[in-house]
């Protein structure tokens, strides 16, 4: 017997809507979970092509089955975090928000990874906008796999610039030495003389696991200090450089320590912090001439760079 057979024409019409809401908020779900099957599929099937194509090329030139296997694995990585992250440059409507708007989302990306380092804490105490402002145009990501080797000694990097490690592990050994490979964890950091000197790398960096990894570009950086007509980093530039050239080949490493960038740090506190404005403007100075403004250093901070080797 019809259910509503004996119902009053309300209640049948209300039981007819109901059915037809529920028959279309299946139909919907149903449309979504088809489409995004299908999105997934394409993408795979993409994903396939893409990795097959690689795997044709490699076998066409003849690489190495071990290499192979590296730069197979380390696309199919690739590939993994591409679907599960997403890159700043891929978010299209981020480049119509305000530059003002940008510069706030990269201080609070950046900013907390900077810190890490003593000099970066004092900078941002003394000219809390420099640091804004690196954090805006001096900052770029790098995303590496197991396996992968960053730099090799006597290397003159084409991209120079300070590295923080922000996820993963990586081990570094210095040329010529023997003993164990040192690990970097999330919060160390290598790679600060680019910021004040020449430099070539003085060891080997190779990924123990996935990581990434925050850049500092060098030439940018110096850029942005130039830019603002203050240098008030002079003395710490000369104190680091200084350092580098008494450790002699032997001791320069690419890694960095807290105690190192401590070590260069304690009159300019004094002049920032004991109401020592006098000492501090006068470290303030226009940088001239070719060789400065391509260093972002005085000429006497060049000029004891010169002593730092570059190569072995």
């Amino acid at each position: 017997a019809d259910p509503l057979g004996d119902a009053p024409g309300g209640e049948r019409s209300f039981a007819c809507l109901v059915l037809l809401v529920g028959f279309i908020t299946v139909t919907c779900i149903v449309s979504q979970i088809t489409s995004l099957m299908t999105q997934i599929s394409i993408i795979a099937s993409q994903q396939t092509s893409e990795l097959k194509l690689l795997t044709r090329y490699l076998h066409a030139n003849g690489v190495s089955k071990r290499l192979s296997v590296r730069l197979l694995r380390n696309a199919q990585h690739a590939l993994r975090l591409k679907m599960s992250s997403t890159p700043e440059g891929e978010v299209k409507v981020l480049a119509l928000v305000s530059e003002s708007l940008r510069k706030e989302l990269h201080l609070e990306l950046y900013e907390p990874i900077l810190r890490s380092h003593p000099f970066f804490r004092w900078l941002n105490d003394c000219s809390p906008a420099t640091v804004r402002e690196i954090c805006h145009s001096a900052i770029h990501e790098m995303v590496i796999f197991a396996d992968d080797v960053l730099f090799c000694p006597a290397e003159v990097s084409s991209l120079p610039g300070l590295l923080f490690l922000v996820s993963g592990h990586l081990l570094y050994t210095r040329s010529g030495e023997q003993e164990q490979a040192k690990r970097m964890s999330p919060g160390d950091w290598c790679c600060e003389p680019f910021l004040w000197t020449q430099w070539a790398y003085r060891g080997q960096l190779v990924a123990e696991t996935d990581a990434r990894l925050v850049a500092v570009d060098a030439k940018r950086f110096r850029d942005i200090l130039v830019s603002g007509g203050l240098v008030t980093v002079l003395e710490y530039a000369e104190r680091f450089v200084h350092a580098l050239n008494e450790k002699g080949i032997s001791g320069l490493s690419d890694l960095g320590t807290s105690i190192d960038a401590q070590a260069a740090l304690p009159d300019l506190y004094n002049a920032t912090r004991g109401g020592g404005n006098s000492r501090r403007n006068s470290l303030v100075s226009l940088i001239s001439g070719r060789r400065a403004q391509e260093s972002g250093l005085s000429s006497r901070v060049g000029s004891a760079a010169a002593v730092v080797p570059s190569g072995n």
